[in-house]
């Protein structure tokens, strides 16, 4: 007697179910004509491919590729490139906040190939220029390392490149009081971390309008201030090719001269002074003098005293001015600070 079986068809299958796949196996067997000792077995075998999506990372400019990212449907996509940054201004200071897409909608679960950018918030910004000195050298940066009002979190200025008068202009937020100077061998700009070779601690900021600090060893420093001179219409003070510096002084055992002082256009001169001299002297020499001293000095104006830095501004500048010229035989001029 023959016997028919109903044929049985079914196969082997790759399901996706939440992201994880299951295998099914089923065995399609044909028992028509059945021969003893004989079968035949047959599979076929479906893969159900989950959707991906790409993510591509632009920086603020929507130009230039920061990073990409294959995700898939419904995920949320995660940058993993380099640090982003915002080049910070004499005007703000800016940290990354998020990522949106160039329909200006928040980064979210994704559906379909999308496009991202930085988002940043801002403070405002203060100048601190910085004279390397002894650290200056080709190849190097130059940054301040200070925390992130209202965070606990240190970071990084603009790292300024090498210059060879060793001059550097870094912006950290003006809510920012203790800051710390240091040299490193890659730009850490905006970073929150980063190695360096020269380290010295400036400590809380000192100075008024305008702020500066230089090295005077590989580990110590000392915080400066600019001084204004406008000899205004007295050009009698400008004859001889003459050179003007600053006295500053407390009293007879504390006191030095400054450098002489550059000349900034017809009538102005600027030179710096360090911070907690509240008394000065404005002193014209011989123009072949290499430094100035009482020997070589020519001229000078009256004691200058109490100066209240804070308003001792003009065009922002801390300054003073000579308002007459010296009186013959007496060898003084007048002078004062704007404020």
């Amino acid at each position: 007697m023959k016997h028919k079986r109903k044929k049985s068809s079914n196969m082997l299958s790759l399901i996706s179910i939440g992201g994880v796949f299951a295998l099914l196996l089923t065995v399609s067997s044909s028992f028509g004509n059945f021969k003893h000792g004989n079968s035949s077995l047959g599979f076929n075998i479906n893969f159900a491919k989950s959707s991906t999506y790409t993510a591509t990372f632009y920086d603020e400019d929507r130009t230039t590729v920061l990073y990409t990212q294959e995700v898939a449907s419904g995920e949320t996509p995660t940058y993993g490139g380099s640090s982003v940054y915002k080049p910070s201004t004499s005007a703000a200071v800016y940290y990354h906040n998020s990522w949106q897409t160039f329909a200006n909608t928040p980064i979210g679960p994704i559906s379909a190939d999308t496009n991202y950018y930085p988002t940043f918030t801002s403070l405002p910004a203060r100048t601190i220029k910085f004279k390397a000195n002894t650290w200056n050298a080709f190849g190097r940066y130059y940054s301040i390392w200070y925390t992130r009002p209202g965070t606990s979190t240190g970071y990084y200025s603009n790292a300024a490149s090498y210059t060879s008068d060793g001059v550097y202009e870094l912006y950290v937020p003006s809510a920012v009081s203790n800051v710390t100077f240091r040299r490193t061998a890659t730009n850490v700009s905006g970073q929150t971390s980063g190695a360096y070779d020269q380290s010295v601690a400036g400590g809380t900021i000192q100075g008024s309008y305008e702020y500066l600090y230089e090295t005077t060893s590989n580990t110590a420093g000392r915080w400066l201030r600019y001084v204004y001179l406008d000899i205004k219409d007295f050009t009698d003070w400008g004859t001889s090719s003459a050179k003007f510096a600053v006295y500053y002084f407390v009293n007879d055992f504390n006191n030095g001269f400054s450098t002489f002082m550059q000349h900034l256009n017809k009538t102005q001169y600027r030179v710096t002074i360090p911070v907690g001299y509240n008394n000065i002297v404005f002193t014209r020499h011989d123009s072949s003098a290499l430094t100035p001293t009482w020997d070589n000095k020519w001229n000078q104006s009256v004691d200058v005293t109490n100066i209240n830095w804070a308003s001792a501004t003009y065009e922002g500048h801390l300054c003073g001015y000579i308002h007459s010229s010296w009186t013959p035989g007496v060898n003084l001029g007048k002078a004062t600070y704007y404020g």
